[in-house]
């Protein structure tokens, strides 16, 4: 059995791997995550940026980071370059400052596409972990460590597992999608408000989105298209 807890730890790793993954990808939101992995030199010791700073989020799209001690201002702008966030950050005597882009249109559906890719390979990181299982449990029977009984109650207990996890991954990637599109549809919707958009456009958008693997219900709810008056 403690082999089989490894494995179910291990699933847990894989899921949070994937999570912390995730949120270090930019939606045009400031996400103090992207710098989780900044380490700054600290009188000659590599030391995580949020231990020598302030690090907050004053606006919807700005970082903003103060450090205890003002000397190493550069040392945190050149420890934020060489991480490569994908920000530049701008230095103004006091503080540091990053300013998160608005992403276009195509910038989006490319990152949710991403954000699908990802989920997707830790969907087959916690399938390869139950194949693991699964041998595991079959040497406890073969070794006479477990009856078929046990076998059996074992297997779907490891079943349960990873539903679970998939389950997790899936909800995970359908969080980051939504997020990552709300600025556009926000747009769309007050285009629909207007009547810029035709119903046919709407059906059109409608379809593009359900290609990019967005759900049918995240429209619904975020640009409160009615469906039936288009369909």
């Amino acid at each position: 059995m403690s082999n089989l807890n490894e494995m179910y730890e291990k699933m847990e790793k894989s899921f949070d791997a994937l999570a912390n993954d995730l949120a270090t990808i930019r939606a045009g939101r400031a996400n103090p995550k992207i710098l989780d992995k900044v380490s700054v030199d600290y009188y000659g010791s590599p030391t995580p940026l949020s231990q020598v700073a302030a690090i907050s989020v004053p606006e919807a799209r700005l970082i903003m980071i103060k450090p205890w001690d003002k000397s190493i201002l550069k040392e945190i702008e050149k420890a934020i370059n060489v991480a490569d966030v994908g920000i530049n950050p701008t230095n103004d005597g006091t503080c540091v400052r990053l300013v998160f882009p608005e992403l276009n249109e195509d910038r989006r559906k490319e990152l949710t596409k991403d954000v699908k890719k990802r989920g997707e390979d830790a969907k087959v990181s916690i399938r390869n972990i139950r194949r693991d299982c699964i041998e595991i449990v079959k040497k406890m029977e073969k070794d006479g460590e477990a009856t078929e009984d046990d076998k059996k109650q074992l297997d779907d207990e490891i079943q349960k597992k990873v539903d679970k996890f998939i389950e997790k991954i899936d909800k995970a990637v359908e969080d980051k999608s939504k997020e990552i599109m709300t600025v556009w549809l926000t747009i769309l919707r007050f285009m629909i408000d207007l009547k810029i958009l035709s119903y046919r456009n709407q059906l059109q958008l409608f379809l593009m989105a359900m290609v990019d693997g967005l759900k049918k219900e995240i429209w619904q709810e975020s640009l409160a298209i009615k469906l039936d008056a288009i369909l």
